[in-house]
């Protein structure tokens, strides 16, 4: 990809690719963030703008037509045109595009590998090594987990809350000791990937297009924030099943609250009366009360099991890893650093929208595995009594490892 001229301040010259162009020639729709100077796609409809200004200011000379005219070719007014963006040249949407764009795709083929596992078992040992280590087959542990090997499975005795302590300090078992997934573990990560694919991929379509006209930047603006909704409502729900594993009711109070916000914040962005500027501080209240819900479930496990249990349980430490980034690039877009410190210098690389975005992706990253921690806990920990079973021990199923940790809590 051939790059576009950057600046290295508000004096240091101009666009020279002609496909681009600099934020002060950008028309009012078009124009979000001052601090980035050049490096921005000339969007369709210019050369129309540009034609009404000059008429309106009476300078609407026939040199001027023009080279209006001419700039006409080089507007990304077709679909097509924001497509080739992508790959021609470099522009400041560049890397926002491609960040998101692979990992929409990387999502897919997650969501397809581990649907696979439930949908069609059989395909399963015919896949390569590194295709079933992103599925459910052979199961995935993080490093943080322990180690159990099949000649030291834990016995299981009569003190059960011995019994809970030494199953929670637990970090890796093998793959006879895991019994496959279920319906709902498909469901629970079947959702947090379409959530990740609708959010990666609608914040990518935005991105491209975003330069196609004030219609398209609009419409795709609000696929870019519908993303949004859906990512967090799908990183909870299986959040939730795996983190109140014992307590549907509870599951089914925090799903119903979680799902609720989502519907609401949803209707606030694609509602034509909420779009307004008016409503802006309702919109961004809604989104930070659908973010920060994640708290109230949390500390709630952590009362009743501990923070060392939850961490194992659920995966907490990532969960917390996931919430931190999500915040810390939030937090970067919104106050728009570092280029609000050296404007013009962080145009094509580095600005804080694609910070945001990296952020983004980082943290969707650390919520799987602590998804997968919790996954490798449940089905090993039910697996081991399973298999105990037929050497003697009480064939225990879930009921009795939920009791075990509550032996576990009270002790």
């Amino acid at each position: 990809m051939s790059e576009g001229n950057g600046t290295n301040g508000r004096s240091a010259g101009r666009s020279v690719n002609p496909w681009l162009i600099d934020h002060d020639e950008l028309p009012g729709w078009a124009a979000d963030n001052h601090f980035i100077v050049s490096g921005h796609r000339r969007p369709g409809g210019w050369t129309k703008d540009k034609r009404e200004a000059a008429k309106k200011n009476g300078d609407g000379t026939t040199n001027g037509k023009t080279d209006i005219q001419d700039m006409a070719a080089y507007e990304h007014s077709t679909f097509y045109r924001c497509w080739r963006s992508m790959w021609a040249y470099w522009h400041n949407e560049t890397v926002n595009i491609h960040t998101h764009f692979w990992g929409a795709l990387f999502s897919i083929s997650l969501l397809v590998f581990h649907l696979q596992h439930l949908l069609m078992p059989s395909l399963t040992p015919a896949l390569p090594l590194f295709i079933r280590y992103l599925s459910h087959a052979p199961i995935f542990y993080p490093a943080s987990l322990s180690f159990s090997t099949a000649n030291n499975a834990p016995a299981l005795g009569k003190d059960r809350a011995g019994q809970a302590g030494e199953w929670l300090s637990m970090a890796h078992v093998p793959t006879e000791y895991s019994h496959p997934p279920d319906t709902r573990d498909i469901a629970g990560f079947g959702s947090f990937f379409l959530g990740a694919v609708l959010c990666l991929g609608f914040s990518a379509t935005f991105h491209c297009c975003s330069c196609h006209s004030k219609k398209i930047s609009a419409s795709f603006n609000k696929l870019d924030y519908i993303g949004i909704v859906f990512m967090i409502v799908g990183s909870f729900l299986p959040a939730l099943h795996y983190g109140f594993y014992c307590h549907p009711q509870l599951q089914m109070l925090y799903t119903t609250m979680i799902v609720g916000l989502g519907g609401m914040t949803m209707y606030a962005v694609v509602n034509p009366i909420y779009a307004t500027p008016a409503y802006r501080p309702m919109r961004a209240k809604l989104f930070i009360s659908l973010g920060l819900s994640a708290v109230f479930p949390v500390v709630h496990v952590c009362t009743m099991y501990g923070y060392q249990t939850v961490s194992r349980i659920m995966g907490l430490s990532y969960v917390i890893a996931s919430g931190a980034m999500y915040i810390i690039g939030a937090c970067m877009y919104a106050a728009r650093i570092p280029e609000r410190f050296a404007p013009g210098r962080f145009d094509l690389l580095g600005a804080s929208h694609q910070l945001f975005h990296i952020f983004i992706l980082f943290a969707a990253f650390a919520h799987y595995i602590s998804l997968r921690q919790s996954y490798a806990f449940w089905h090993s920990v039910e697996h081991i009594s399973g298999a105990s079973a037929a050497v003697g021990a009480d064939g225990w199923g879930r009921e009795q490892v939920c009791s075990l940790l509550d032996a576990h809590r009270r002790g």
